[in-house]
């Protein structure tokens, strides 16, 4: 018996993995159980690393607001996203992703930098 009632003596029809050509014999030996889950459930260690990598920018990018290190921390979310378009094949996903944490980092530098504020004229009714 095989995978979750898939013989893998008989012949094998299987739509959720692609690999696989249906009617084909498979032995034991040539349906590795990783691909067969991993097409099963649809999610590898790489789509599981780019949800990660997108919720962090989403999550990060709504707390930008309440502190600067948030800024921060959706600079290093926007490199993790780039990784992750790199390693998938979607360089262009990967460069924009770059060019994202580029420019956080740079708003998180600016609000680092303290701004020299002119101290107010006294109004006439202060003391």
């Amino acid at each position: 018996m095989g995978i979750e009632g898939v013989s893998l003596n008989r012949k094998v029809k299987a739509p959720w993995c692609p690999d696989l050509k249906p009617g084909r014999e498979y032995a034991p030996t040539a349906l590795d159980k990783r691909t067969v889950l991993k097409y099963k459930a649809g999610m590898d260690r790489l789509t599981l690393f780019g949800l990660f990598a997108v919720t962090a920018m989403l999550v990060f990018y709504a707390l930008e607001a309440r502190s600067r290190w948030f800024v921060l921390a959706f600079a290093g979310a926007c490199v993790l996203g780039s990784i992750y378009g790199f390693l998938q094949g979607a360089w262009p996903f990967g460069i924009v992703e770059a060019i994202w944490s580029v420019v956080a980092l740079r708003r998180w530098r600016s609000a680092a930098q303290p701004t020299s504020h002119q101290p107010k004229a006294p109004t006439p009714y202060q003391f």
